[in-house]
């Protein structure tokens, strides 16, 4: 511990202690030579050996961003090391929280946009550096008004995150908390990823904590996501892109910071309120005194009225939207319709249709595979008509898929009370004995309920996941017999997902099946591919696809102009480049040497090299990026180029 008016290193007198740090005592001092204020930290000893090595205290001090403190000196004394860093003057988020003050959503954009830079910046290093304590406390708001993360525990990219240091309980992700129980239980934590994503996940919690006074976790409680809170002054663009932030899957949040920015920086063309600002303007500048009338006719003669069809008229335009897969969108207008102050009255009467507002948000999070999120409105669903046995019959599924099978049966005991179909109780029984991996049950009773059912869509699921079960099992004839004949039954609303699944099974089968089954298995999925690609909208995934399945089949032409054809729709892809310059080294290569020419095949992978930048600076890589990267210096060394 520092005294006051101790002289660290000859350069630094101590001042005073000014608090605690994630990772260790912080101190305030004077730097006697640049005589300014300045911040000491003590590492705590078992932490020091995160920057014993001098390659990483030399990272740190050539970091130069505006919304970070400038690091000037690593000192170590003994077992003890001290960060040298700029004092920042100013008072840190979580004071105004705890004095109450309020921010609008204007404000809280700019700082998200400049902490999203730094990130951006921090993330972009070689090594990465994830700074992995985010939190109201370490972010500064200057005497200028603009932010400064301050307080690092450092963990470099390189190391795997095995580092990472001290973390806040309510801000950690996940991810970060897991590993620390690991570690206290004597396991080895390297095990659990913990990357440059725990900073966006603690970057979203600590503005949760901003917009609602709440920590987003209290007494190891999760708070409900920002899109479910009532009253909340921000738009749904706004609070939506903090709970994005905040998803307890790595893989469901902002991939990168550059993500997370190209979002903050392009609100304009991504939230239809901003949108439609100037039109709305126009039309409450032109339209105010008829606007005031109407008010008063509301509000003597007939306003419940009023309100009474205005929901109607709002809820039966998101039961068209539900119709559709824009999950975003049908989750924020579902939300707001709840929230809307004026429909309060209403959906008191109206339980029936609030309830199924909640059932359509929940489905939503169900396609996308956020179970925790679809279990929590799939409640709310139930707390409002608990006599839906489909409520019941989706709350269990999504149950099962959970994990909480014993909660899962219990919520089938429900649908069935309500008179839930036979077809229906076999599919909900298969779901649970597929999470349970009693693979012969899931078969039998998917197989059940598709014999017994007359709905396109159930008829449709459960054939893919009898496939499923058939692939657990090992059984990759029948997996791909099972979706060719949903193929036969399938409705056309449902055909594209079944297509998809059987190309796919086809394309692993042929990869490990005999030659002449090989052969004929990716026909098959050649047939799908092409199949789904002449639909209206084709995926990027099935065109790319379709590329690849006729590359393997030896059509190097015919993928190569799929290719050149998806280059004209996504000409900022670096994935199409890099394809096209393996399949140009693939063509060359077969080609006696006398007549190889690696020129396309080095104009492509500069293509794919200038779009593959942002994904290097952002810390993600690509294994096939690498692999052509490796191709290309072996040809360079060669003499080839």
């Amino acid at each position: 511990m520092l005294r006051c008016g101790e002289i660290l290193n000859d350069t630094y007198e101590v001042m005073e202690e000014i608090g605690q740090g994630g990772g260790g005592i912080v101190y305030l001092a004077y730097h006697l030579r640049l005589q300014k204020k300045v911040v000491i930290k003590k590492m705590k000893e078992s932490f020091g050996g995160n920057i014993k090595e001098r390659r990483e205290a030399d990272i740190l001090k050539s970091l130069h961003h505006k919304y970070l403190p400038q690091v000037y000196d690593f000192v170590q004394m003994g077992d003890t090391v001290f960060t040298v860093m700029d004092y920042i003057e100013g008072w840190d988020l979580l004071r105004y929280i705890q004095q109450g003050q309020q921010f609008d959503e204007r404000q809280l954009l700019i700082w998200l946009r400049q902490l999203a830079e730094v990130l951006e910046y921090l993330h972009g290093q070689h090594p990465p550096i994830v700074h992995s304590d985010i939190k109201p406390s370490n972010i500064m708001i200057t005497l200028n008004g603009d932010v400064c993360l301050i307080d690092f525990n450092v963990s470099f990219g390189d190391s795997g995150m095995g580092g990472m240091s001290g973390y806040s309980q309510r801000y950690a992700s996940p991810e970060q908390i897991y590993r620390s129980q690991v570690l206290r239980a004597g396991g080895d934590p390297r095990t659990v990823v913990v990357d440059y994503r725990t900073d966006i996940y603690s970057l979203g919690a600590s503005f949760y904590h901003v917009i609602t006074g709440y920590p987003p976790v209290v007494d190891g409680v999760a708070g409900q996501p920002l899109l479910a809170w009532s009253g909340l002054p921000f738009s749904r663009w706004f609070l939506g892109v903090i709970d994005k932030m905040m998803q307890i899957d790595p893989a469901q949040r902002y991939q990168s910071a550059s993500q997370l920015l190209g979002d903050l920086l392009n609100i304009r063309s991504r939230d239809t309120d901003y949108k439609n600002l100037k039109t709305r303007e126009k039309v409450i500048y032109a339209a105010g005194i008829l606007l005031i009338l109407a008010g008063v006719i509301c509000l003597f003669f007939g306003g419940r009225q009023l309100n009474q069809e205005s929901f109607q008229e709002e809820y039966e335009q998101l039961e068209e939207l539900a119709d559709g897969d824009d999950y975003d969108t049908i989750v924020s207008t579902g939300v707001d319709l709840l929230n809307n102050k004026k429909y309060t009255r209403v959906l008191e009467r109206e339980q029936e249709e609030k309830g199924n507002i909640f059932y359509m948000i929940a489905n939503c999070y169900f396609e996308q595979d956020d179970y925790s999120q679809a279990i929590r409105f799939y409640r709310e669903a139930l707390a409002c008509s608990g006599e839906n046995p489909e409520y019941y019959r989706d709350y269990g599924i999504a149950l099962a898929r959970y994990g909480d099978v014993e909660e899962a049966k219990a919520a089938l005991d429900s649908a069935i009370d309500q008179g839930l179909g036979q077809s229906q109780i076999y599919l909900v029984q298969a779901e649970i004995a597929l999470a349970q991996e009693n693979y012969n049950d899931a078969v039998a009773n998917f197989r059940r309920a598709i014999d017994g059912t007359e709905d396109p869509y159930d008829r449709s699921r459960a054939y893919l996941l009898c496939a499923r079960a058939y692939r657990a099992m090992g059984d990759f004839r029948q997996e791909i017999a099972t979706l060719q004949e949903a193929e036969q039954q399938a409705d056309s609303e449902y055909l594209p997902s079944i297509l998809r699944a059987l190309g796919a099974a086809s394309t692993r089968y042929g990869a490990q099946a005999s030659e002449n089954e090989s052969r004929s298995s990716y026909q098959e999925a050649l047939r799908c591919y092409e199949t789904l690609v002449s639909l209206p909208s084709p995926s990027f995934n099935d065109q790319m696809n379709l590329a690849v399945v006729r590359e393997i089949l030896g059509d190097y032409e015919g993928a190569q102009n799929q290719l050149l054809a998806m280059g004209a729709t996504y000409p900022e892809d670096y994935r199409i480049y890099m394809k096209l310059a393996l399949l140009e080294c693939t063509i060359q290569g077969n080609l006696q040497e006398d007549y190889r020419n690696y020129g396309a095949a080095d104009s492509y992978y500069q293509q794919a090299e200038q779009y593959y930048e942002p994904v290097r600076n952002s810390g993600r890589s690509d294994e096939q990026m690498q692999e052509l990267e490796r191709v290309m210096q072996e040809l360079k060394e060669k003499g080839w180029l």
